[in-house]
């Protein structure tokens, strides 16, 4: 409305559509397949005892990788409604959008890269070679990732990289904490200003994820992290 009518302050327009019995809600939202979440106690044990003994350790020698889906129209998280009319997720359909991959430690994100279409495992086996190619050679190094279908593809898990996947419980987001880091910069990025090309759009999500903001959030990540562990 601020765009159509630029001569009204916001403040007009909030004061105007709440006198006509606007109500400005939180939408709530809910996954478009709800599932179960059921769990191997032995994948659980082992799972979180690597990754604690992994953050008792002086050096980094685990990684958090995944991907996330930034849709370039994307729906509000509140939005007006009529007085007698209960919120409702206006879950759009998806027109465009850019799929990252993105691997973090306990400090902060360490790779990044933009596709324009849904990752694949040649994908995922390009960004592999690359990040653990820019590690040091004697280094041990473990990355944690979910258990989606081009993640654990031959061409993946056959490969040398293999060697450094440890595979998440199933649905067990709450162990990867780079989810932590995915809300911030999406939060971030539905913030972001109008944008003319494309290419705008990938320079600034990139620049998200290397804005310092994002890096002192990690000591908050690593407490819920632990927080979850616990759990």
């Amino acid at each position: 409305l601020k765009r159509l009518v630029p001569q009204c302050s916001k403040k007009y327009i909030r004061r105007q559509l709440k006198a006509h019995g606007k109500r400005y809600l939180k939408c709530p939202r809910q996954r478009l397949v709800p599932v179960d979440r059921p769990y191997s106690p032995k994948e659980m044990f082992n799972t979180t005892s690597m990754i604690t003994q992994a953050m008792l350790q002086n050096e980094e020698t685990l990684y958090f990788l995944d991907e996330v889906q930034f849709p370039l129209n994307s729906t509000s998280d509140y939005a007006w409604y009529e007085k007698n009319d209960p919120p409702v997720y206006n879950r759009r359909i998806d027109t465009e959008s850019l799929y990252v991959i993105a691997i973090c430690d306990r400090q902060m994100f360490r790779a990044v890269q933009v596709h324009f279409e849904p990752v694949n495992k040649e994908g995922i086996l390009y960004f592999m070679q690359e990040f653990l190619r820019s590690l040091a050679p004697q280094k041990s190094t473990l990355v944690l990732m979910d258990n989606a279908g081009w993640h654990k593809a031959n061409l993946v898990v056959k490969s040398a990289v293999g060697e450094a996947i440890w595979f998440n419980v199933p649905r067990m987001y709450e162990l990867n904490l780079i989810e932590n880091g995915f809300s911030a910069v999406k939060a971030s990025f539905r913030r972001r200003p109008v944008m003319e090309e494309i290419s705008g759009e990938v320079a600034w999500l990139v620049g998200l994820f290397r804005q310092r903001d994002h890096v002192e959030r990690f000591s908050g990540y690593r407490r819920n992290l632990i927080r979850s562990l616990i759990s």
